[in-house]
């Protein structure tokens, strides 16, 4: 496995594992959105650090392309809360 590929597996793990934490303990679906996202693309250049020994020049280049994608993961990952949330208010209106 090269070594873009490696660092897109972490990013994509890290970015699926605190879009399920955030939306699971946030209700509101843009602050668990956009929070799983910024705590992702942080992650990210942190684990990166932690395994180059060094910042990269790009380090905020990449937190913000990071950043948009995991934003689009937390908003995908998000969904199904959203909509369980909604289905069980409706239900207890009923």
């Amino acid at each position: 496995m090269s070594e873009g590929a490696i660092g897109l597996s972490v990013l994509l793990s890290i970015s699926v594992l605190s879009a399920l934490v955030f939306h699971w303990r946030i209700a509101h679906f843009k602050l668990a959105s956009f929070g799983a996202a910024f705590f992702s693309a942080v992650a990210f250049q942190i684990a990166a650090y932690l395994r180059a020994g060094h910042f990269d020049p790009f380090t905020i280049v990449g937190c913000v392309v990071g950043g948009v994608v995991a934003l689009v993961i937390a908003a995908l990952v998000g969904l199904p809360f959203a909509l369980a949330r909604r289905n069980a208010k409706s239900s207890d209106a009923s």
